[in-house]
C-alpha cells in the first residue's frame, strides 16, 4: 500500500495519474482492509460490504449510511477520484457511467445495512 500512499483523493483533482482502471483492477479488498483499519482508528464504525464482484465500504453518519468506494474507477473509467456518497449517488453513477449496471458489481441494495442505518 506504500505505493499509492498520497495519491488518492476525494478530490478529482489531487488524484495521481497513477490511478486508473487497470492499476486499480482487482484491488478493492486490499483497499477496503486498508481503509478500515484508518476509518476504525479514527473513532469510526465501518462496515465492509461485499458486492456480486465487489469490494467497498458502508459508514454511519448522521443516521445514515455513506458508501467509500475507493476503487470505483475499475467499474468507470473516468471516475478515477475515492467514492464518498449514499447509496442513491453511487447507484445514479454506476447505472449512468458504468456498462457493468449497479447490481452485477456493488449487490443488492437490500442487504442488511449496520445497526441504525437509514436508507437513503
Amino acid at each position: 500500500m506504500a505505493f499509492w500512499a498520497g495519491k488518492l483523493s476525494v478530490d478529482p483533482s489531487k488524484v495521481h495519474q497513477d490511478v486508473s482502471a487497470e492499476s486499480m483492477l482487482n484491488q478493492c479488498n486490499r483497499f477496503s482492509h486498508e481503509l478500515i483499519g484508518s476509518l476504525a482508528v479514527n473513532g469510526f464504525i465501518v462496515d465492509e460490504i461485499q458486492g456480486r464482484k465487489h469490494w467497498y465500504l458502508g459508514v454511519p453518519h448522521k443516521g445514515h449510511e455513506i458508501f467509500i468506494d475507493p476503487t470505483i474507477v475499475q467499474f468507470i473509467p473516468d471516475h478515477r477520484h475515492v467514492f464518498v456518497g449514499t447509496i442513491d449517488k453511487l447507484r445514479y453513477l454506476a447505472l449512468s457511467k458504468s456498462d457493468q449496471g449497479f447490481e452485477s458489481v456493488w449487490g443488492p441494495v437490500s442487504r442488511i445495512p449496520c445497526a441504525g442505518f437509514k436508507r437513503t
